[in-house]
């Protein structure tokens, strides 16, 4: 290291004559000052010299730059201060990349699968290969799926809604109601496997329509009550969904019917038919007596501002009932929603 070191002579005793004398000029003074010679020299080299170059601090000159360090594994240097100085890089590059994982800009490449516990791996593929083979129809009509790759799959299916009306429940009652709403279709889950390129068919079911013939504003007397009952009483039916799995079964679910308030589900399979897993039939819930439609098990019954989910009833009408028995018509029935068929890749 660069420390100043001692160079003056410090044997001053042992440069004494074995008997000082007088008239060498060796009085008590020189002699005392001959001992303390050496000890005054090293005081004054600790003060006025090693410890101020100990605590210099300026480029070039600082103590810590003199200072030998063993080395240390991972930081560069041989003194304190390079050592120090590495180190202070090596935070800077943590704090650079512990700023870009708060901020959602991880460079790519700086975290490998390696830092992952197997556990995860898996679970992280699972999640993206399920979510890599999933395929909605939420609209009336026929369909084909081609499945993409051979495994357990989740399929979910509902029939179609049925339509609100606009019926009084109490004939009597004067002020502002609501019709009724509209039931939901039936609807069905099971787990099934498929193999690759098998192609299943399926028709989703089409949502019942609303009562034709009336409009916001219309009014009705006592008189016409009759046409009234047989227009407003109108609740569309939906129709039923169906899927094919080939070789395994036919799901079937019914769609809302308003003479028969619960649509029920079946499975249709036919003599030799398997493969279905833990299949949940749930039958359609009934109209509603005011307002909302009835939710289904993948849609919310519809309202007088929303139209139903999947599956889901529509809402039923208003119409206003004066005293002098003339109803007029505020808002229009929903019809119900089209059916539905969910199909998810699960694994395997």
């Amino acid at each position: 290291m660069d420390f100043t070191r001692i160079t003056d002579r410090l044997n001053n005793v042992s440069d004494l004559p074995d008997v000082p004398s007088l008239s060498e000029g060796w009085t008590p003074e020189e002699l005392k000052a001959q001992f303390d010679k050496a000890g005054v020299t090293i005081g004054a080299f600790i003060n006025d010299i090693l410890i101020p170059e100990l605590e210099a601090y300026g480029p070039g000159v600082s103590g810590a730059e003199k200072i030998g360090s063993e080395p240390i594994s991972g930081i560069e240097g041989h003194s304190v201060r390079s050592q120090l100085v590495s180190l202070r890089q090596l935070c800077a590059l943590l704090d650079g990349r512990i700023r870009e994982v708060v901020a959602g800009g991880i460079p790519d490449g700086t975290i490998g699968l390696e830092k992952f516990s197997a556990e995860a791996i898996e679970m992280m593929s699972r999640r993206y290969t399920a979510n890599l083979y999933s395929e909605s129809f939420v609209s009336a009509g026929n369909f084909l799926f081609t499945v993409p790759r051979s495994g357990l799959y989740r399929i979910r299916a509902v029939g179609a809604g049925a339509a609100g009306n606009l019926v009084n429940s109490n004939a009597s009652y004067t002020g502002t109601f609501n019709g009724r709403g509209g039931a939901s279709g039936s609807y069905a889950e099971v787990l099934v496997p498929l193999v690759s390129a098998t192609v299943l068919t399926m028709n989703v079911g089409r949502g019942g329509e609303t009562v034709s013939g009336i409009t916001v504003g219309q009014n009705f007397t006592l008189n016409e009550y009759n046409d009234y009952v047989n227009l407003c009483s109108y609740t569309g039916a939906g129709s039923g969904t169906t899927v094919r799995v080939p070789g395994v079964g036919t799901i079937s679910c019914s769609g809302a019917d308003p003479e028969n308030a619960f649509a029920r589900t079946s499975f249709g399979l036919a003599a030799g038919d398997s493969g279905f897993t833990a299949p949940i039939a749930v039958r359609g819930d009934s109209i509603v007596d005011h307002g909302t439609g009835r939710d289904s098990r993948i849609g919310q019954g519809g309202t007088e501002f929303e139209n139903p989910g999947p599956g889901a009833g529509g809402s039923g009408g208003r119409i206003f009932c004066s005293n002098d028995d003339s109803y007029t018509v505020r808002t229009l029935p929903r019809p119900g929603a089209d059916g539905a068929v969910l199909i998810e890749y699960i694994g395997g």
